[in-house]
């Protein structure tokens, strides 16, 4: 099944779409893009909840070992981000949280734990179970932290319940 429009591609086994509900469910070799934006996301279900007309934020879950990639906002030096997460839930294009076995890749910089809240607009991101943290040959552990990033570059670190860093400088 393809489901195109001017702005985002569907593709998946299967798909059923309720238009005047506002409504996407996908099954099967997932994989959607956004045509506008670059943003490719792919997974074994997909559903979409779209903003009503009385406003709200469009809601999209993937399930099934899904990743996911991100352009970096405008002006941004930093590369695309990739993440991958048994489940991911976007909440338009600020929010999005992950849960099980959580990567995230950018350029240099790896991070996985066993969850995600990641606030796209703030540069605010919580990972927390097992999170390790690597970029430029350090690593950060605990378990969890809060890594806080302006224009896409990490300017702060907070780590919590065992916590370490390794470095060879260190």
């Amino acid at each position: 099944v393809v489901i195109r429009d001017a702005e985002t591609e569907l593709r998946a086994a299967e798909a059923d779409h309720y238009a005047t509900q506002g409504q996407l469910f996908a099954r099967g070799n997932v994989s959607f893009r956004d045509l506008g934006t670059g943003r490719f996301m792919s997974g074994d279900t997909l559903t979409l909840l779209e903003a009503g007309p009385s406003g709200g934020t469009d809601q999209l879950t993937l399930r099934g070992r899904p990743a996911v990639a991100f352009l970096p906002r405008e002006g941004s030096a930093a590369g695309a981000y990739r993440i991958a997460a048994r489940g991911l839930r976007f909440e338009g294009e600020r929010y999005v949280w992950g849960t099980g076995e959580v990567a995230v890749e950018r350029d240099s910089l790896r991070i996985f734990a066993d969850s995600l809240a990641f606030d796209r607009q703030t540069g605010s991101l919580l990972v927390v179970g097992g999170a390790r943290m690597e970029e430029e040959g350090t690593v950060f552990e605990g378990d969890w932290m809060q890594v806080r990033m302006r224009d896409d570059i990490v300017e702060s670190i907070e780590i919590e319940g065992h916590g370490h860093v390794v470095n060879d400088q260190i």
